[in-house]
């Protein structure tokens, strides 16, 4: 059996969203914590005791996982009702 013989297994499109949803907002929270240990490390170097991560990062990370969440949901609902048919 070659490669060509295996048959191709597509996500329908309701799945293949989520997906790509899901993969931006992992992306998006990796440069929110990036951004955040950006901040640290200039206030480190200011010589300033390190505070709390600014709001504006903080709503990032909320973002990214309220993203994150919705691209899973819409992935586990596109591939169920796949299923279903």
């Amino acid at each position: 059996m070659t490669a060509a013989d295996t048959p191709r297994v597509s996500l329908p499109p309701l799945a293949r969203w989520g997906l790509a949803i899901f993969v931006l907002a992992a992306v998006s929270f990796a440069l929110s914590l990036l951004a955040s240990g950006m901040d640290y490390r200039a206030q480190e170097q200011a010589g300033i005791m390190p505070g709390p991560t600014p709001e504006w990062i903080m709503y990032w990370h909320y973002a990214s996982w309220a993203a994150g969440l919705v691209g899973a949901v819409l992935l586990v609902m596109g591939i169920i009702r796949r299923g279903s048919r």
